[in-house]
């Protein structure tokens, strides 16, 4: 019975997985380049799998300098205490599972009330966040050959957010609705829900999601035309504090492209392993022809990372070890 409720659950969110499904004789060919099916492992050695997934980000994020990163706690499954909320919390913040991925369980929290709620429904140990209010959400694909100081960013995106605009007369919730049809009540941030009755002031805009994930209402606009020298000297001394790490996706905040180029005030929300994508791919100008280039450039850099690393005595992850925690990590996710 435990069984099939899993599956039954892995079917709910099968848009989400079967998409990459077509990019999956990409992957097949260089695992036959690589002669493992787990190539991807040896691109990131100090990082589980490689960073596909299982990873800690509290202890990924930690190895940065501080001032990169927005104030973080994290606190062990069923272990927040009252002396925590009053004393070491100051909100809005984030919270998010601490090896959760594509947004799952990322909630912006406003209420020591609803932090006790998501608490309540917590599955694993949670990373708790400021919340960063800065204008500008990037997603920055970056890599690096082992051995050359240098690196290269093959992506960035912009990440843009679901809103809604009061008109003095109608209820959040109406707004939505009207808006976008297709969102139910179950898919309102936990931000939201006490506000979903409030009648909307004339002009004033509500963002209704704040989870830079596709999957989570967020788009995507291909913003590659900023990839500049400059911004990669920033990523090089940025990941200079990462040992071995040589790809990988940093979403972060920052308040202009501008303080992007200079490296000041960037604030690091996530950094995700080989398990990354390409976001600017998913602008809806990029051709389904152009994304699928872009996902072999993906896989082919990975590769040849793992080769690298290989060759100098990195060894790739066991397949039966990977598949056995990949289904482990998504039965716990969907019990």
């Amino acid at each position: 019975m435990k069984t099939y409720k899993f599956f039954l659950r892995l079917i709910k969110i099968a848009p989400v997985w079967m998409n990459y499904l077509q990019y999956s004789p990409i992957f097949i060919w260089f695992s036959i380049k690589a002669r493992s099916f787990t190539f991807f492992s040896a691109a990131n050695p100090n990082m589980k799998f490689g960073g596909m997934m299982s990873h800690s980000k509290y202890e990924l994020l930690g190895k940065l300098p501080e001032c990169y990163i927005p104030k973080s706690i994290l606190v062990k499954q069923n272990s927040l205490t009252e002396d925590l909320i009053n004393n070491e919390i100051k909100f809005p913040v984030i919270a998010k599972p601490n090896e959760g991925e594509r947004g799952w369980g990322v909630e912006r929290i406003e209420t020591a009330l609803q932090l006790q709620e998501y608490f309540a429904n917590a599955k694993e140990d949670v990373l708790i966040q400021d919340f960063i209010d800065f204008d500008l959400e990037l997603s920055i694909l970056y890599y690096r050959y082992p051995l050359i100081a240098r690196g290269h960013i093959s992506s960035i995106a912009l990440k843009g957010f679901r809103t809604v605009l009061g008109n003095g007369k109608d209820t959040l919730s109406a707004l939505i609705r009207d808006k976008y049809p297709k969102m139910k009540v179950s898919d309102y941030p936990l931000y939201l829900i006490d506000k979903v009755n409030l009648i909307i002031p004339e002009n004033e805009t509500v963002q209704v999601n704040c989870i830079g994930n596709i999957a989570r209402g967020a788009h995507c606009v291909n913003y590659n035309h900023i990839i500049e020298a400059n911004i990669i000297e920033v990523f090089d001394r940025i990941t200079s504090f990462l040992p071995d790490f040589y790809y990988g996706r940093f979403d972060l905040k920052v308040p202009s492209v501008n303080h992007l180029r200079k490296g000041i005030d960037i604030k690091i929300m996530e950094l995700n392993g080989t398990g990354c994508q390409p976001m600017h791919v998913f602008d809806e100008n990029v051709s389904w022809w152009e994304r699928y280039k872009a996902f072999y450039r993906h896989f082919k850099t990975i590769y040849r990372i793992g080769r690298i690393n290989h060759s100098r005595g990195v060894k790739y992850s066991g397949l039966y070890e990977f598949i056995k925690d990949y289904l482990s990590h998504w039965r716990m996710k969907l019990a």
